[in-house]
Formats: structure tokens, C-alpha cells, sequence
């Protein structure tokens, strides 16, 4: 067993215990609502173990549903999470980076895209007009993110997929001095000091090669990892 991982910390069991519950709720919903079972799959937080300052915290928007629902709660050994941007960013990254890195997504909630999840998940949920889940959840996924963030205190945060960077700005890292520190050559890739931490927006274009983001990325990674973060 790696000696660097943690157990959760008490606020992040608690933020597991609140998710577990929502997302049971959910379920029990989807049993009466065949639109809604058919587009949920499920929830989950973790993506790999729990380290404390690891090198990168990364967030991907939510998981996507290529294989069978599933529920999990608990951190635990990483497995595929459907998401591409993560994937990509992971063949930018040496060994060293990728020892001490925790994976998660901006929404735990899982659907085949995230725009399936902000639009027909939570229209879904307005009709079942029992609880008022759809602003229950985004305001707890505000909430759980800070709590990660805070809890885990990361060197550098990367987050996969532009539609994403005010959802961080405005909605969840914004008590301190926001600053954009550069863009990238093909506007696909934004840079942000958030409360001190630096943090890559990165998303990909099918207008471009694909390596070449992916070039830009490894980039940008080794300048704020080696100078800019862990200097």
C-alpha cells in the first residue's frame, strides 16, 4: 500500500455520507421514472485514492455511462471514468506527477454527457416534484467541491472542458483575487491563480489536430509543476 495515501478526513466523510444519501434518493426516484432510469447512471466521487497536497487534483465536468451503473462512495484504485479529457491529460504527465494525483469529477451525478445532465437530468428531477433536487445538488456540488479543494489542499488543479471554468470562478473558488496568468496559442487552454492555487482549463478541438492541444497541455504542465508550483 502507498504510505502517502489518506483516509478520509471527518468533513470529507461527512460530504461522502451527504452523497450517498442524495444519491440513493435518486434511485429510488428512477424507479418510477423510466425517462429518468434510462439516462442515470449512477454516482460516484473518487476516481483513485486520497492524498493529501497531491501534485494535481483533477476534475473532470461528470462520469459518463459506457458500462453498467454503479454506485461508490469511497475513494478507491483508479478505474477508466470515461472521460477524455482526463485520458489525454494523463499522457502528458511523467511518472512523478501521476504517483500523488487525485481524480474526481465537478458533478458526481453520472449521465452520458454533461449536457444531458444539465438539461434533461435535472428537468427530469423538477418533475417528479418531490424534493427540489436540482438546486439541492448544485448548491451541495458547490459546497463538496470547496470541500475538496480545501480538505486536500493541491499543488495545482487541472480541470478538463471549458464549460466548466465559471462553474469554478464564480460558483466555487471565488472568495479571494481571481487572476488569468496566460491563454493558450490555440484557445483552448486558459491558466488561473484561484485563492493561490494555479489552475489549467484545457479543452479539445476537433477544428485542430488533436496532439496539438495535447502538446500545449504538456506545456503548460511541466512550466507550473516544476516552476511554477513545486519550485
Amino acid at each position: 500500500m502507498d504510505n502517502n495515501i489518506i483516509e478520509p478526513t471527518e468533513k470529507l466523510k461527512r460530504m461522502q455520507e451527504e452523497v450517498k444519501e442524495i444519491g440513493g434518493q435518486i434511485n429510488s426516484l428512477c424507479e418510477n421514472n423510466e425517462k429518468l432510469k434510462k439516462i442515470y447512471y449512477g454516482c460516484r466521487i473518487w476516481f483513485s485514492p486520497l492524498y493529501k497536497n497531491p501534485n494535481i487534483l483533477f476534475f473532470g465536468m461528470n462520469h459518463s455511462g459506457k458500462w453498467d451503473k454503479w454506485d461508490s462512495y469511497k475513494p478507491q484504485d483508479e478505474k477508466p471514468n470515461g472521460n477524455k479529457f482526463y485520458k489525454k491529460m494523463r499522457k502528458c504527465l511523467n511518472e512523478e506527477l501521476l504517483k500523488d494525483m487525485v481524480i474526481t469529477n465537478r458533478y458526481f451525478f453520472g449521465t452520458n454527457t454533461f449536457k444531458e445532465l444539465e438539461e434533461d437530468f435535472f428537468n427530469l428531477l423538477i418533475e417528479t416534484k418531490s424534493v427540489d433536487y436540482r438546486n439541492m445538488i448544485k448548491n451541495k456540488q458547490i459546497e463538496w467541491v470547496k470541500t475538496i479543494i480545501e480538505e486536500l489542499s493541491p499543488k495545482l488543479i487541472v480541470v478538463g472542458g471549458f464549460q466548466l471554468i465559471y462553474k469554478f470562478i464564480d460558483k466555487v473558488l471565488y472568495d479571494e483575487e481571481t487572476t488569468e496568468l496566460e491563454k493558450g496559442k490555440y484557445k483552448y487552454i486558459k491558466v488561473y491563480k484561484i485563492n493561490e492555487i494555479k489552475t489549467i482549463f484545457y479543452t479539445r478541438d476537433r477544428k485542430i489536430k488533436p496532439n496539438k492541444v495535447e502538446q500545449e497541455l504538456k506545456s503548460l504542465l511541466d512550466k507550473y509543476t516544476q516552476l511554477g508550483v513545486f519550485a
